[in-house]
């Protein structure tokens, strides 16, 4: 009997270690679990935190208008009349949003502001006088200031053209 008592002594202390080795397992289970949960929810609030960066649309990054303050010019009236009237429009350059190189052209192009209005000036004064009586006048002025700018400031470094557009919020011309 000695050695049944023995043994059943020896049985209970055995099973109290795997009680113990079953419980640490448990533990280290839970706090494997916890870590996973931790690192998956840290994963998500820096990649949502990136994705806020980045949720703005990608043309507000990328637009630019540079106002280049009203134009004019004196036109004689017509044949016998003693007024003169004025044609006058406010151009404003819409940058190509699709440059790598966005924000350098936007810094040089806004120092070259007066050369581009100068230029622009040279090209009202140069037109002939019927032209500003003629049809569709905004869409003509507007796609001779586009090419004219174009030319002036050349591509960019990867050969695109700098200004996209060409709008006019004021624009004012002859009416005859």
């Amino acid at each position: 009997m000695e050695a049944n008592s023995i043994d059943s002594s020896s049985a209970k202390s055995g099973g109290g270690s795997e009680g113990r080795k079953r419980i640490f397992s448990l533990i280290l289970g839970v706090a494997g679990f916890a870590l996973l949960v931790a690192a998956i929810w840290g994963l998500f609030m820096v990649g949502s935190a990136k994705a806020g960066k980045h949720s703005r649309p990608f043309v507000a990054q990328n637009y630019a208008e540079i106002d280049l303050d009203v134009i004019h010019r004196e036109i004689p009236g017509q044949p016998g009349g003693k007024f003169r009237e004025t044609f006058f429009c406010q151009p404003i350059l819409v940058l190509n949003s699709d440059m790598d190189n966005f924000k350098e052209v936007l810094a040089h192009i806004k120092k070259r502001k007066k050369s581009l209005r100068g230029e622009l000036f040279r090209i009202i004064y140069t037109l002939p006088i019927r032209f500003f009586r003629g049809e569709d006048l905004l869409d003509k002025i507007s796609e001779l200031f586009l090419d004219a700018i174009n030319l002036f400031l050349g591509p960019n470094y990867e050969g695109k053209e700098i200004v996209q557009q060409v709008v006019f919020p004021l624009f004012e011309a002859p009416t005859s």
